[in-house]
């Protein structure tokens, strides 16, 4: 293949994949307190896409410890900087005060499917304020490990548990930590990653510690951001593919004539 040939057709390919753009999906989410009454608490949920792709074939669950829930939402189509709001409500609750709950997120984007977690607060009747708090959470490894402090003056024990989507493991995922007053403690869990093999997951993990006294909820929780082979996920819109190889293609054709014209002047000068 003689040089302007060649770069003819590298010219084409070139144009080609400069328009193939990636794409990301950032999804983020709010949790708004609405209304409460005869057990059943009320909460808006504000899914937003800050990134420059579209989820689509969104399904929304929730998973409340120890409460009851029915709450399962769809959507087709979550796209660039959209937002939407669902209504969920948890029922079963006995005492006032603070819940945690989580609320997962599955989704198809660039061909993949995604699943992320949004920790949430739900309060009943009316909010509290734990005294007991996580003050470490980090990951070395695949050891979890959490730092709790109670700042109160009774010795307390707290349930600890984790919001995450099911496709990571972690053992164990709920415990119970005994903490005297004023005192700290730190426990350990295994996150388990066998399971993502192949998959590229960036969350936001959520810790929470859940406890009760003298009739009232209490719940705190923590974040920490883990990411498991993360990358940009990839979307190709099809329609791109289409027009940009339909523009390469009508260049390297230009570039072919230009050459045959060149290849016919040559020969005459010649």
């Amino acid at each position: 293949m003689s040089v302007l040939k060649y770069l003819s057709v590298v010219f084409a390919f070139a144009f080609i994949a400069s328009y193939i753009n990636s794409s990301t999906v950032t999804l983020s989410g709010t949790c708004t307190n609405i209304t409460n009454s005869n057990g059943t608490a009320y909460m808006n949920f504000t899914l937003i896409n800050t990134g420059d792709g579209a989820a689509q074939n969104l399904l929304l669950t929730t998973s409340p410890y120890g409460l009851y829930s029915q709450n399962i939402e769809n959507l087709s189509l979550l796209g660039s900087n959209d937002s939407h709001t669902y209504t969920f409500h948890f029922s079963n609750l006995s005492r006032p005060g603070s819940y945690g709950i989580g609320i997962y997120v599955s989704y198809l984007q660039g061909g993949e499917n995604f699943v992320v977690a949004f920790p949430c607060i739900v309060n009943y009747k009316a909010a509290s304020f734990s005294t007991v708090k996580i003050t470490g959470f980090n990951l070395n490894g695949s050891k979890l490990s959490i730092t709790a402090m109670n700042l109160g003056r009774k010795n307390t024990t707290a349930r600890l548990y984790f919001i995450f989507p099911p496709i990571i493991k972690i053992n164990p995922s709920i415990s119970n930590i005994s903490l005297a007053a004023a005192s700290t403690k730190q426990v350990t869990a295994i996150l388990n990653d066998s399971s993502l093999a192949g998959h590229k997951i960036s969350i936001n993990l959520a810790a929470m510690l859940e406890y009760n006294e003298g009739g009232i909820e209490y719940t705190s929780f923590s974040i920490l951001p883990i990411s498991f082979n993360a990358q940009k996920s990839v979307g190709i819109s099809i329609i791109a593919i289409v027009l940009y190889s339909t523009i390469g293609l009508i260049l390297a054709l230009f570039a072919l004539l230009v050459y045959a014209i060149l290849k016919k002047k040559y020969k005459k000068v010649k």
